[in-house]
C-alpha cells in the first residue's frame, strides 16, 4: 500500500451515505490499519531503503527518517520493532553501522 495515511473512520460516516457505497465501504474496512500498523510499515520502508545503501543505521534514525516523533502513541512498541529490525542484520556481515567511504576512510 503506497500514498499517505488516512485516518478515515467508518462509523464517522453517514450511515444512509456507506449504504449508497457498498462496495467503497467494504475497501475501507479490508483497507483500514492502525496507526501502530502503519508505522511499522514505515519503519521496514525505511530499513529496506537503509539495506539497499548498505547502512545498518540506529533504532533512533529509523525512526527519525521514518517520520515517528516520540509522543507518537505506540512509539515504544515501534522502537522495539526498529530494534528487531536491527538484530536481524547484525548476522549479515556485508552491512556496517555506517558506510565505507568518505573523507575517514580515504
Amino acid at each position: 500500500m503506497l500514498g499517505r495515511a488516512i485516518n478515515v473512520n467508518p462509523a464517522r460516516l453517514r450511515p444512509q451515505r456507506l449504504e449508497r457505497l457498498p462496495r467503497t465501504s467494504a475497501l475501507l474496512a479490508v483497507a483500514e490499519e492502525s496507526s501502530r500498523d502503519f508505522a511499522m510499515r514505515k519503519i521496514l520502508w525505511v530499513a529496506n531503503l537503509r539495506r539497499e545503501e548498505g547502512i545498518c543505521p540506529t533504532a533512533l534514525t529509523l525512526m527519525y527518517r521514518a517520520g515517528i516523533a516520540a509522543n507518537h502513541p505506540t512509539f515504544d512498541l515501534v522502537m522495539e520493532e526498529a530494534r528487531r529490525v536491527i538484530r536481524s542484520w547484525l548476522d549479515i556481515p556485508q552491512l556496517m553501522p555506517y558506510p565505507l567511504s568518505g573523507p575517514l576512510m580515504g
